[in-house]
Protein backbone atom coordinates (compact mmCIF):
# COMPACT_ATOMS: atom_id res chain seq x y z
CA UNK A 1 0.00 0.00 0.00
CA UNK A 2 2.58 2.30 0.45
CA UNK A 3 3.54 3.46 -2.84
CA UNK A 4 4.83 6.89 -4.46
CA UNK A 5 2.04 8.01 -6.72
CA UNK A 6 2.16 11.07 -9.23
CA UNK A 7 -0.79 13.12 -10.63
CA UNK A 8 -2.78 11.85 -13.07
CA UNK A 9 -1.54 12.54 -16.41
CA UNK A 10 -4.72 14.68 -17.34
CA UNK A 11 -3.32 17.07 -14.84
CA UNK A 12 -0.22 19.32 -15.30
CA UNK A 13 -0.14 20.76 -11.80
CA UNK A 14 3.06 22.43 -12.80
CA UNK A 15 1.29 25.09 -15.30
CA UNK A 16 -0.80 25.75 -11.90
CA UNK A 17 -0.23 29.18 -10.27
CA UNK A 18 0.05 29.02 -6.46
CA UNK A 19 -3.21 30.71 -6.08
CA UNK A 20 -4.55 28.08 -8.51
CA UNK A 21 -3.24 25.35 -6.55
CA UNK A 22 -4.64 26.69 -2.94
CA UNK A 23 -8.35 27.01 -5.54
CA UNK A 24 -7.75 23.07 -6.29
CA UNK A 25 -6.79 21.92 -2.56
CA UNK A 26 -9.68 23.55 -1.45
CA UNK A 27 -12.27 23.13 -4.08
CA UNK A 28 -10.94 19.39 -5.39
CA UNK A 29 -9.05 17.66 -2.99
CA UNK A 30 -9.88 18.30 0.65
CA UNK A 31 -13.52 17.67 0.38
CA UNK A 32 -12.46 14.28 -1.60
CA UNK A 33 -10.63 13.48 1.35
CA UNK A 34 -13.29 15.09 3.75
CA UNK A 35 -16.19 12.50 1.86
CA UNK A 36 -13.58 9.54 2.38
CA UNK A 37 -13.28 9.99 6.23
CA UNK A 38 -16.93 10.23 6.33
CA UNK A 39 -17.16 6.87 4.46
CA UNK A 40 -14.66 5.13 6.62
CA UNK A 41 -16.02 6.65 9.73
CA UNK A 42 -19.06 5.02 8.83
CA UNK A 43 -17.28 1.44 8.00
CA UNK A 44 -14.81 1.87 11.32
CA UNK A 45 -18.38 2.24 14.08
CA UNK A 46 -19.85 -0.90 12.69
CA UNK A 47 -17.06 -2.90 12.42
CA UNK A 48 -15.87 -2.20 16.26
CA UNK A 49 -20.00 -3.11 17.08
CA UNK A 50 -19.84 -6.31 14.88
CA UNK A 51 -16.29 -7.19 14.51
CA UNK A 52 -14.53 -7.14 17.36
CA UNK A 53 -15.35 -10.59 19.03
CA UNK A 54 -13.62 -12.49 16.11
CA UNK A 55 -11.36 -9.27 15.17
CA UNK A 56 -10.34 -7.52 18.48
CA UNK A 57 -7.37 -5.35 16.56
CA UNK A 58 -10.94 -3.32 15.34
CA UNK A 59 -10.40 -1.56 18.32
CA UNK A 60 -7.00 -0.75 17.97
CA UNK A 61 -7.29 0.16 13.97
CA UNK A 62 -10.42 2.51 15.28
CA UNK A 63 -8.18 4.36 17.93
CA UNK A 64 -5.23 4.91 14.98
CA UNK A 65 -8.18 6.29 12.22
CA UNK A 66 -9.59 8.27 15.11
CA UNK A 67 -5.94 10.27 15.15
CA UNK A 68 -6.05 10.09 11.38
CA UNK A 69 -9.10 11.41 10.70
CA UNK A 70 -7.94 14.04 13.56
CA UNK A 71 -4.90 15.36 12.27
CA UNK A 72 -6.58 15.89 8.94
CA UNK A 73 -9.50 17.59 9.80
CA UNK A 74 -7.39 19.76 12.06
CA UNK A 75 -4.63 20.08 8.98
CA UNK A 76 -6.65 21.03 6.48
CA UNK A 77 -9.01 23.07 8.55
CA UNK A 78 -6.02 25.19 9.51
CA UNK A 79 -4.73 25.13 5.84
CA UNK A 80 -8.07 26.42 4.32
CA UNK A 81 -8.08 29.56 6.93
CA UNK A 82 -4.66 30.33 7.25
CA UNK A 83 -2.45 29.12 5.09
CA UNK A 84 -4.22 28.77 1.52
CA UNK A 85 -5.85 32.58 1.82
CA UNK A 86 -2.27 33.95 2.26
CA UNK A 87 -0.94 31.92 -0.49
CA UNK A 88 -3.61 33.08 -2.26
CA UNK A 89 -3.09 36.36 -1.87
CA UNK A 90 0.83 36.03 -2.90
CA UNK A 91 -0.12 34.08 -6.02
CA UNK A 92 -2.42 36.90 -6.93
CA UNK A 93 -0.09 39.73 -6.37
CA UNK A 94 2.48 37.88 -7.89
CA UNK A 95 0.04 37.79 -11.22
CA UNK A 96 -0.16 41.79 -10.90
CA UNK A 97 3.05 42.00 -10.20
CA UNK A 98 2.51 43.61 -6.96
CA UNK A 99 5.72 42.61 -4.89
CA UNK A 100 4.94 44.24 -1.43
CA UNK A 101 4.46 40.52 -0.12
CA UNK A 102 7.00 40.79 3.03
CA UNK A 103 4.42 40.53 5.67
CA UNK A 104 2.35 37.97 3.77
CA UNK A 105 5.90 35.91 2.86
CA UNK A 106 6.46 36.52 7.19
CA UNK A 107 3.58 35.20 7.77
CA UNK A 108 3.85 31.92 5.95
CA UNK A 109 7.24 31.16 7.49
CA UNK A 110 7.37 28.61 9.65
CA UNK A 111 4.08 27.49 8.32
CA UNK A 112 6.21 25.37 5.90
CA UNK A 113 7.84 23.47 8.67
CA UNK A 114 4.51 22.87 10.62
CA UNK A 115 3.01 21.50 7.37
CA UNK A 116 6.08 18.73 6.86
CA UNK A 117 5.51 17.59 10.22
CA UNK A 118 1.63 17.48 10.15
CA UNK A 119 2.62 15.30 6.99
CA UNK A 120 4.95 13.09 8.24
CA UNK A 121 2.42 12.44 11.23
CA UNK A 122 -0.34 11.66 9.34
CA UNK A 123 1.90 9.04 7.19
CA UNK A 124 2.89 7.35 10.25
CA UNK A 125 -0.63 7.06 11.67
CA UNK A 126 -1.31 5.80 7.87
CA UNK A 127 1.53 3.29 8.41
CA UNK A 128 0.39 1.91 11.38
CA UNK A 129 -3.41 1.18 10.18
CA UNK A 130 -1.72 -0.58 7.48
CA UNK A 131 0.66 -2.43 9.50
CA UNK A 132 -3.01 -3.42 11.76
CA UNK A 133 -4.50 -4.58 8.51
CA UNK A 134 -1.94 -6.48 6.74
CA UNK A 135 -0.94 -8.46 10.16
CA UNK A 136 -4.65 -8.91 10.67
CA UNK A 137 -5.90 -10.06 7.77
CA UNK A 138 -9.50 -10.40 7.10
CA UNK A 139 -11.63 -13.78 7.39
CA UNK A 140 -14.77 -15.27 5.76
CA UNK A 141 -16.35 -13.93 9.08
CA UNK A 142 -15.41 -9.96 9.13
CA UNK A 143 -18.40 -7.99 8.12
CA UNK A 144 -19.17 -6.04 4.65
CA UNK A 145 -18.33 -3.23 7.11
CA UNK A 146 -14.60 -3.97 7.79
CA UNK A 147 -14.50 -5.08 4.25
CA UNK A 148 -15.43 -1.72 3.45
CA UNK A 149 -12.78 -0.05 5.41
CA UNK A 150 -10.07 -1.77 4.41
CA UNK A 151 -10.68 -1.19 0.54
CA UNK A 152 -12.15 2.73 1.96
CA UNK A 153 -8.11 2.92 3.62
CA UNK A 154 -6.41 2.32 0.33
CA UNK A 155 -8.44 4.90 -1.86
CA UNK A 156 -8.02 7.59 1.19
CA UNK A 157 -4.29 6.56 1.35
CA UNK A 158 -4.15 6.99 -2.55
CA UNK A 159 -6.03 10.81 -1.87
CA UNK A 160 -3.01 11.54 0.77
CA UNK A 161 -0.53 10.36 -1.02
CA UNK A 162 -1.39 12.60 -4.59
CA UNK A 163 -2.02 15.71 -2.33
CA UNK A 164 1.13 15.56 -0.61
CA UNK A 165 2.96 14.55 -3.57
CA UNK A 166 1.13 18.41 -5.31
CA UNK A 167 1.55 20.15 -2.23
CA UNK A 168 5.48 18.95 -1.61
CA UNK A 169 6.84 18.71 -4.99
CA UNK A 170 4.98 21.45 -6.90
CA UNK A 171 2.95 24.17 -4.29
CA UNK A 172 6.09 24.35 -1.86
CA UNK A 173 8.46 24.79 -4.94
CA UNK A 174 6.47 27.37 -6.36
CA UNK A 175 6.35 28.90 -3.15
CA UNK A 176 10.17 29.02 -2.89
CA UNK A 177 10.76 30.18 -6.45
CA UNK A 178 8.60 33.22 -5.62
CA UNK A 179 11.00 34.06 -2.04
CA UNK A 180 14.01 33.82 -4.17
CA UNK A 181 12.58 36.10 -7.04
CA UNK A 182 11.92 38.55 -4.35
CA UNK A 183 15.55 38.39 -3.20
CA UNK A 184 17.24 38.14 -6.21
CA UNK A 185 15.01 41.34 -7.14
CA UNK A 186 16.26 42.91 -3.75
CA UNK A 187 11.94 43.02 -2.60
CA UNK A 188 13.08 41.46 -0.03
CA UNK A 189 15.70 39.72 2.18
CA UNK A 190 14.85 36.31 3.17
CA UNK A 191 17.05 36.87 6.45
CA UNK A 192 14.34 38.81 7.35
CA UNK A 193 12.17 35.64 6.72
CA UNK A 194 13.99 32.76 8.02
Amino acid sequence: MNKRITPPSDFNFNLFNVDELADYFSNKTYPEITETLAVIDTHIKTARKVDCKIHPEVKLINKVFRELKQALEKGMLKEERFFLPVVKKIGQAQKKRDYDLIDDILLIDGTLDELMAEHRRIKQLLAQINLLCATNPLSVNSSPSLKSFYSEIVKLEEQIQKHFFVEDEIFISKLGKIAIFLEESNLVTLDNVS
